[in-house]
Parts: C-alpha cells; sequence; structure tokens
C-alpha cells in the first residue's frame, strides 16, 4: 500500500510528528482503561497466594491438635516447611481450625514468621485469603509487634477501601482497633 505524498508530509512536519504522539498517548491511555475495566473479570478471580499443599502428615497432626488429643507444644517443633503447609491450610482453609488454636499458637510463637506471612497474604492474596489473613491478624495480643501488625493492618485497609470491598474495610477496621488497644 502506498502512502500519498501529501500525508507522508504532513506526518514528516512538526504539526504531524505531534499528531502521531497524540494518537499514541490517547491509545495507550485507553489500554490503560480497559485493562483496569477489565481486570476484575479476568484477572482477580485467578490469582492468589500460592501455598505449599499439607502434607498427610501434618494434616494429621493438627487434625490431632484441634480435637484435643495432640500436643499443642508440636506447633513449635515445626519446620519452616511444615510452617508453609499449616499457614496455607488456615489461609485456604480456615475450617480445619474453627476454634482457633493453632492459628493463636502460630501468632504467639512464630509472630516473625506470621507477620511475614500475613504481609505477603495482603499484597497478593485473593479477597477470601485476604479476609483470613485479618482474622490471623486478629489473634496479635503482643505489644512488641502490634506496631508493625498495625502498619500491615492499615495498608489493608487502604488496599480494601482503594478496590472497593466493604467487608475487607469492616474487618481491617475491627482488626486495625483491636491492636491500638494493645498500646
Amino acid at each position: 500500500m502506498k502512502i500519498p505524498l501529501h500525508i507522508k508530509l504532513y506526518l514528516r512536519s512538526a504539526r504531524g510528528q505531534l499528531t502521531l504522539i497524540a494518537v499514541v498517548l490517547v491509545g495507550a491511555v485507553v489500554m490503560a482503561a480497559i485493562s483496569v475495566g477489565l481486570r476484575s473479570l479476568f484477572f482477580d478471580g485467578t490469582i492468589r497466594q500460592k501455598l505449599p499443599s499439607a502434607t498427610e502428615q501434618v494434616q494429621k497432626i493438627v487434625e490431632r491438635i484441634t480435637e484435643g488429643k495432640g500436643d499443642i507444644a508440636r506447633v513449635d517443633e515445626f519446620t519452616d516447611r511444615e510452617l508453609q503447609e499449616v499457614y496455607g491450610l488456615l489461609i485456604n482453609e480456615p475450617e480445619v481450625d474453627t476454634e482457633r488454636i493453632i492459628s493463636a499458637r502460630l501468632s504467639s510463637q512464630h509472630t516473625g514468621y506470621m507477620l511475614r506471612q500475613l504481609r505477603v497474604t495482603h499484597v497478593v492474596g485473593n479477597q477470601i485469603q485476604r479476609t483470613q489473613a485479618l482474622e490471623l491478624m486478629n489473634l496479635i495480643n503482643d505489644p512488641k509487634v502490634a506496631q508493625e501488625a498495625l502498619k500491615l493492618g492499615r495498608f489493608a485497609l487502604r488496599r480494601a477501601k482503594n478496590r472497593q470491598e466493604p467487608a475487607i474495610v469492616k474487618k481491617a477496621t475491627s482488626v486495625i482497633r483491636h491492636l491500638e488497644e494493645l498500646f
């Protein structure tokens, strides 16, 4: 296809160059608006924090502890891998610890690990995982780590407000109040 001479001359002029730049910028803005608008349709449903699946051994230990048949001190002896598996259970299958026995123990004995994992969950987790992370944050009762947890709670609140997630806004507000009371 041959471009007519008058168009070639126009595009080579300053005015033509500015027109090309304007067209490219408008196109970029339109593409950005489309991607933001369709984010929830295409991406939010598939993005979630992926944690290792719990082995049968870890599942049995968790089951025994939650039934009151196992020693809760066993949680303190978990390896890093087992901690990841248990955290994955607590985030993805909260019904395994309805009494919050293991969650409370992890929050008190493995606080640093829990805060790191909760931070990751609030950044890359889906809405269900972030809600569950806030439930776990509500178990933090150590004033020494409350300041860091409070920052994380405020981040969760900001993100939920930006994403217009009223259930998470409500839960994050509740967690922030709980953490502020620890001071």
